[in-house]
């Protein structure tokens, strides 16, 4: 039942995201330059990740692949986020696309960088877990946080530079702005409440028998979204 909702829960995890950054930018192209980041470092963990694995015969868990593409959505947008707000601070103060770019490219990649490396080593450490599902993701996991580090620290600088001002157009002011981060939290609620509802029924199940699994970190993280975004839309 859960796999079958695997795909809706991605394509309402993308929208999300859509909305947030473009409520966050006041603009559509950031959002579609954070998930074309995203995009090319889950086809190259996908890729690295399925020939690794069969040259050194691991095992995957079915649920692995979803799994990892939610993963890179979240920390790769994230680290997308640091260089377009790094870059607009530059480019609203005058500066030229490739001086932004430069600038928040010594400015974001270490931390992005650091941030990578740090969340990479946590979730490689799933393989000392007691659990043997926890070792069966840690090793993907954490290959999947540092390809995705890799390529947002190397393809974001390359696109602020290309197109300068121009991924801050197609501005959302007036009415349709001031809608998008109610937008963004009705899809967040759907997304939890809705299409996610037989993870959320899974957690629940899981709390009651004294058992913490994925399932009760996964809701655990989605309620601190859904709460920090109620207190920051406030």
């Amino acid at each position: 039942i859960v796999l079958s909702s695997l795909k809706w829960l991605e394509a309402a995890t993308v929208a999300a995201v859509f909305f947030i950054v473009a409520f966050a930018f006041r603009s559509l192209l950031a959002p579609i330059a954070a998930l074309a980041v995203a995009g090319v470092a889950v086809l190259f963990t996908l890729h690295v990740g399925g020939a690794l694995a069969a040259r050194y015969h691991i095992a995957v868990p079915q649920e692995a692949q979803p799994l990892l593409v939610a993963l890179l959505l979240g920390v790769v947008t994230d680290y997308a986020v640091f260089y377009l707000s790094a870059a607009r601070a530059q480019m609203e103060g005058g500066a030229d696309r490739l001086t932004a770019a430069r600038w928040a490219t010594a400015q974001s990649s270490p931390i992005v960088a650091i941030a990578g490396l740090t969340a990479a080593a946590g979730t490689s450490a799933l393989v000392v877990a007691g659990s043997p599902t926890f070792r069966a993701f840690g090793p993907g996991m954490g290959l999947a946080v540092l390809i995705g580090m890799i390529v947002a620290v190397t393809l974001m600088p390359a696109l602020l530079g290309i197109l300068g001002t121009g991924i801050y157009a197609l501005k959302l002011d007036g009415t349709f702005g001031a809608a998008l981060p109610w937008l963004a939290g009705g899809l967040a609620v759907v997304l939890v409440l809705g299409l996610g509802l037989h993870v959320l029924r899974m957690a629940v199940s899981s709390l009651r028998r004294g058992i913490l699994n994925q399932h009760v970190l996964v809701e655990c993280g989605a309620f601190a979204g859904l709460v920090g975004g109620a207190i920051g839309a406030a």
